[in-house]
């Protein structure tokens, strides 16, 4: 576990649902990263405090410089977003076909193999696929593609699932 694949999980680790053998791997990142001990303390202070809030007690005034830095952050960052918005139907075909390769093979990154085996606990659709390793002749069901490539989105942004 590095720090990079602590922060893809915290949502997991935070809700209890993350699976044991890698709450134990993220417990002995932490225990030798303080760099980590300290951002887990700020996120999930961060995150219980966003969660107290209600938007009418945010002043108008805050609200406005939170939104005019999202809309600078995303133009700032417009290119990465347009290659996740124009991926066509045969390119998120290919991209469910190689994960569900890679995942049956074992040479996923960790931090996509977690992901990949927490969607697989939880969705009927796409278990057949990422259990078996198989995908069968003609079309994966569109569900499952979009399942499959929407999985590369809980990756953190600039990290690549397959590293290309």
């Amino acid at each position: 576990m590095n720090c990079k694949e602590l922060v893809y999980l915290l949502g997991d680790y935070f809700d209890g649902s993350m699976e044991p053998h890698l709450r134990q791997e993220l417990g002995e990142h932490i225990k030798l990263c303080d760099v980590c001990t300290n951002f887990l303390k700020t996120y999930d202070k961060t995150r219980i405090l966003c969660r107290s809030i209600r938007c009418d007690e945010i002043p108008p005034e805050v609200r406005d410089q939170l939104k005019a830095f999202v809309v600078q952050k995303a133009r700032e960052h417009r290119a990465d977003i347009e290659r996740y918005t124009t991926c066509t139907i045969e390119e998120r075909i290919l991209f469910a076909r190689r994960l569900v390769d890679l995942f049956a093979s074992g040479d996923l990154p960790p931090a996509l193999t977690s992901i990949a085996e927490q969607h697989a606990h939880h969705c009927a659709a796409c278990a057949p696929f990422l259990k078996t390793g198989v995908v069968p002749p003609g079309s994966i069901p569109a569900e499952v593609v979009d399942h499959l490539a929407d999985l590369a989105d809980e990756l953190p942004p600039g990290d690549f699932p397959f590293g290309d």
